[in-house]
């Protein structure tokens, strides 16, 4: 993946102006897609199950087109997993593939190119639910990639043609695996630290960042200063830490870099306290003014002299140098007490860097130099399945442990049911594995001449392991699921969604709540949520539940019988369906009897539902335990059918919402809705309104192109809630 110039940092999907919990969800979708209309008056009027289905751009082949678009939604959906489930299910290594792969076809058909493609687009999506925003002094962008001497030669090449000249000189520092972070300082004295974001916007985690004792609250000198830095963990650490939990019977993590990011983004910051997190500082804001410095050797002389923590492997070399400095790191890397994957090269002079620029994604002054994955031989005493918390089933091989890169491994991911049988691994073979990235251990080679005689194939059960449901594997996918939403092994994520602000808006219920409900087994899944009404005494036994605490959360939950079917179909937890395509179903069918019944092909033919949404759909109704959740759901009182709707000023109108709001982007949606309008994810020709909050971006240049009307908040509200009217389309401004 790329990297930011704090050496750890990747790019991830886009920037969520408002309501995480709502893009969140569209990511999980993924369909992004470009449209192609016939006529503005037929798109406008057209119902939403008569709709064009999205096509490959003018010059763009169909198949290279569907390529495309597989390799968007899997790079969206890896970097959902990586940034906000702390839970990376491939290496960087096979990651940064996809990434090339995509940026190929790009290259070679640039109509196909958008402005929220992954590789146009730095930063992490941020939890605006927990976090408040917080705006950056200056971007904290990712970092290109070098995967061998002849990209890095290709790099300072390039630089030294833009230069006009040779590098003056160049520093070389660890490419640390961790989470990139910005504190700033007033007066000498730690006034706010934020994560990373979304590149412009991060996430306002101070108190968590004061309790790290690397972090000096005050400076040796009463400056003003933004510095940037990586926390990360030391490997002992995390490997002490990771034997405690499985003692514990908890969450045994991935790596170091996983463990750091989910200490820092906790709520509470005494679990971020009790945390082993390290600190070391790569770089400040505008350096040249506040610290008169002129180059990276200097700024980093002057953060140590304030009493920051920096790189003690840091160096300033030449561009003849680079390599031998390579090969010197790499030799280094298994005795440092810390993860890096990799060296971090940049033009030590700021006048340079100032020359060079960048673009809005990556510095050209400066690149990551990765390391080649490092490799062992070991044995798979057994294969195992785990099912994670969306209920994706992970084939998990128990190894004979061994030690790659300085770690003791003892488990690999075999990903799915297609890496097994590409590598043909069964139990008892001897095998390579690979620590590639520094990620998750995988196996890259069965040495079959080692091969124990009986050795068996290996297939995924038929059945959960858990909670004995159907799997299930959706055409064109490679992930096998459990398709019962009552499995207990994704049991507290499922209650956790349901009970979410954007689903059923259950104040008071969040995971921690969820977390104690479970454990003291008064729910297993979200129908016993009704049940609670009866349970009074059991919810007052619970730790810190005051009887107030517990009337307004029994109230929370019986009010939350009044939401409607779209909120209630986004609400149950269906892969690949976000509160967007809920509504839509919930307009298009108006029961869940209804849905439940839908078969494939009528679903497809609606707008924005595609062949893997709609065979999700039927999958998920097929289960007859999820038919048992639905109807005790019924049975509690839930609003199964959809409100019928008159005329409303806004009927056969469409709209899109972009940019920053003053309430959450599901606010206006219903808005629209409610008063008989569609809305759309996307910007076309026949779009009839651009609902526009501040910062509004690509939506707008392209309404704004095709003479799609705009719409300011304070215009749009005035139509629905003080008899405006809305102006013609194709007006514009």
């Amino acid at each position: 993946m790329t990297h930011d110039p704090g050496h750890g940092t990747r790019a991830v999907p886009f920037s969520l102006a408002t309501g995480c919990r709502v893009e969140y969800n569209a990511a999980r979708d993924n369909n992004f897609k470009i449209f192609t209309v016939q006529s503005e008056e037929e798109m406008a009027r057209k119902p939403a199950s008569k709709r064009e289905k999205p096509a490959s751009p003018a010059g763009v082949p169909d198949d290279a087109w569907s390529e495309i678009e597989s390799l968007r939604e899997e790079i969206w959906r890896y970097r959902r997993f990586y940034y906000l489930e702390d839970s990376p299910e491939i290496p960087d290594a096979e990651y940064d593939k996809l990434e090339r792969s995509l940026l190929e076809l790009l290259e070679k058909y640039p109509a196909a190119k958008r402005p929220d493609c992954p590789t146009e687009v730095p930063g992490v999506s941020i939890d605006l639910e927990t976090f408040a925003p917080v705006k950056h002094s200056a971007p904290m962008l990712s970092l290109d990639n070098a995967m061998d001497a002849d990209e890095m030669a290709d790099w300072v090449k390039r630089v030294e043609k833009d230069l006009g000249r040779e590098i003056k000189a160049l520093t070389v520092e660890p490419k640390m695996d961790g989470l990139s972070i910005s504190l700033t300082y007033r007066k000498g004295a730690l006034v706010q630290a934020a994560t990373r974001g979304d590149g412009r916007t991060g996430e306002n985690v101070t108190d968590n960042v004061r309790t790290i004792k690397a972090i000096p609250k005050k400076l040796g000198k009463p400056l003003d200063l933004d510095v940037r830095g990586e926390i990360y963990m030391e490997i002992r650490a995390f490997e002490d830490f990771n034997a405690k939990q499985v003692m514990r019977g908890e969450k045994v993590y991935v790596n170091p870099r996983n463990l750091a990011s989910g200490s820092l983004r906790q709520k509470d910051p005494e679990v971020t306290r009790s945390r082993p997190l390290a600190f070391v500082a790569y770089d400040a804001a505008e350096a040249k003014k506040n610290l008169g410095v002129s180059g990276q050797a200097e700024m980093l002389d002057a953060l140590a002299g304030l009493g920051l923590p920096v790189s003690d492997q840091w160096k300033k070399t030449g561009a003849n140098e680079i390599e031998k400095s390579y090969a010197a790191m790499l030799e280094k890397r298994e005795k440092l007490l810390y993860e890096i994957d990799g060296m971090v090269v940049k033009v030590d002079d700021f006048s340079e860097r100032e020359k060079l620029g960048a673009t809005g994604h990556h510095p050209r002054w400066a690149i990551a130099y990765k390391f080649p994955p490092e490799e062992a031989e070991t044995v798979v005493n057994e294969i195992a399945v785990q099912v994670g918390r969306t209920g994706a089933l992970t084939p998990v091989a128990n190894l004979e442990p061994v030690r790659v890169g300085g770690v003791t491994v003892s488990r690999a991911t075999l990903h799915n049911q297609d890496e097994i049988d590409r590598l043909d691994v069964r139990e008892g073979d001897a095998v390579i594995i690979r620590r590639a990235g520094d990620v998750i251990p995988e196996i890259v080679q069965v040495i079959k001449e080692k091969r124990p005689k009986g050795a068996r194939k290996y297939s995924l059960p038929a059945k959960c392991p858990v909670c004995n449901s159907a799997v299930d594997r959706l055409e064109g996918e490679v992930n096998h699921y459990c398709t019962s939403i009552a499995c207990p092994a994704q049991a507290m994520e499922a209650i956790s969604h349901f009970a979410s602000k954007n689903t059923m808006d259950i104040e008071g219920l969040g995971p921690k709540m969820v977390e104690q409900l479970y454990e003291a087994k008064l729910v297993g899944n979200i129908a016993d949520l009704y049940d609670l009404k009866d349970r009074r005494d059991d919810v007052l036994g619970l730790e810190r539940m005051a009887e107030k605490s517990a009337d307004n959360l029994l109230a929370a939950i019986e009010e939350s019988k009044k939401r409607p079917l779209g909120r209630i179909i986004f609400a149950l937890g269906i892969r690949l369906v976000g509160r967007q395509t809920g509504d839509l179903l919930a307009e298009s069918f108006g029961s869940i009897g209804k849905l439940a019944k839908a078969k494939a092909d009528e679903l497809e033919s609606l707008y924005d539902v595609g062949p893997k949404v709609a065979q999700s759909i039927v999958d998920f109704f097929s289960a007859k335990s999820n038919l048992d959740i639905i109807k005790r759901l019924k049975k509690a009182g839930l609003a199964f059918k959809a409100e019928k709707r008159e005329g409303g000023v806004l009927t056969g109108f469409s709209f899109c919402i972009t940019g920053k709001l003053s309430r959450p982007r599901t606010y206006f949606q219903d808005m629209v809705r409610n008063n008989g309008g569609t809305v759309v994810s996307s910007v076309t020709k026949g779009l009839d309104y651009l609902i526009i909050g501040e910062e509004a971006g690509s939506k707008r240049k392209k309404a704004e192109k095709l003479g799609v009307t705009l719409l300011t908040e304070d215009e749009f509200l005035a139509v629905v809630e003080g008899g405006g009217v809305l102006p013609e389309r194709g007006s514009g401004r």
